[in-house]
C-alpha cells in the first residue's frame, strides 16, 4: 500500500485518530492543487471565459471537500493539512472575489456594501489570530463546511443572471463564518486546529489534539 495510505487506522504506534506525522499526503497534495488552480482560476478571469472559471471553480470545491474526508478516512490529519488547508481556501475564495470583479464589475459595486462587510469580518478574523497566535484561523467549523454549496450557487447566480437572493445569502453565511471564526479566536486560550463551533472551544481547551 502506498506510503500516503498507510495510516488508515493505527500505525507505527500511533492510536486511531491522531493527528498523521506525514507530510506528502493526499490531502496536502489537494491544497496544494487548489493554490495552483486559484493562480488559473485569476488567469480565466482575465481572460474573460466564465464558463470556464465557473467550471475550474467547481473541481476546486471538490477538492476542498475531499481532502478533508481522506484526511479523516486515511488518519492523515496534521498541524501542516490544517494550515495548508486554510492558506488554500483563502487563496480560491480570493481569486473568486477577484475573478467576479473582473467578470462582472457592475455586480461588485451594486453590492459593494455587503461585499465590504465580507471581505472586512475575514480581515477581523484574520488579524485576530495572526495577532493572538501568529497562525491563520484553521478551525473548519460546521458552518464553514457548509460554505462551497452556497458560494458556488452564488457565484454561478452571477455569471448566469439568476437571483441576486442567492450571491447575498452566500456572502451572509460567509461573514457569519468569519464572525464565528474571530470569536473562537478570542475564546481560545492557545491554537487548534479543527475546532467545529465556537460551542466546542471548552471541550478544545481540555485536549491537546484538534476536535
Amino acid at each position: 500500500m502506498p506510503e500516503v495510505f498507510r495510516q488508515r487506522g493505527a500505525s507505527r504506534g500511533e492510536a486511531a485518530g491522531e493527528p498523521s506525522r506525514l507530510v506528502l499526503t493526499v490531502p496536502n497534495v489537494l491544497s496544494i492543487l487548489r493554490l495552483v488552480g486559484s493562480g488559473v482560476l485569476l488567469a480565466l478571469a482575465g481572460a474573460g471565459r466564465p464558463v470556464a472559471f465557473l467550471w475550474l471553480f467547481g473541481a476546486l470545491l471538490i477538492t476542498d471537500w475531499l481532502d478533508g474526508r481522506i484526511a479523516v478516512l486515511f488518519n492523515q490529519r496534521s498541524i501542516l493539512g490544517a494550515r495548508l488547508d486554510s492558506l488554500a481556501d483563502a487563496f480560491m475564495y480570493g481569486a473568486l472575489l477577484l475573478g467576479l470583479a473582473l467578470l462582472d464589475p457592475d455586480f461588485i459595486a451594486s453590492e459593494s456594501i455587503i461585499v465590504s462587510v465580507m471581505i472586512g469580518s475575514y480581515a477581523i478574523s484574520l488579524t485576530a489570530a495572526l495577532r493572538k497566535f501568529g497562525r491563520l484561523p484553521a478551525y473548519h467549523t460546521w458552518v464553514a463546511k457548509s460554505c462551497w454549496l452556497f458560494v458556488s450557487i452564488g457565484a454561478a447566480a452571477i455569471l448566469l443572471d439568476g437571483p441576486l437572493v442567492l450571491p447575498r445569502l452566500a456572502m451572509l453565511i460567509v461573514t457569519l463564518t468569519n464572525v464565528e471564526d474571530t470569536i473562537i479566536t478570542l475564546r481560545l486560550d492557545r491554537w487548534r486546529a479543527d475546532v467545529p463551533s465556537m460551542f466546542h472551544v471548552r471541550f478544545a481547551a481540555r485536549s491537546d489534539r484538534p476536535c
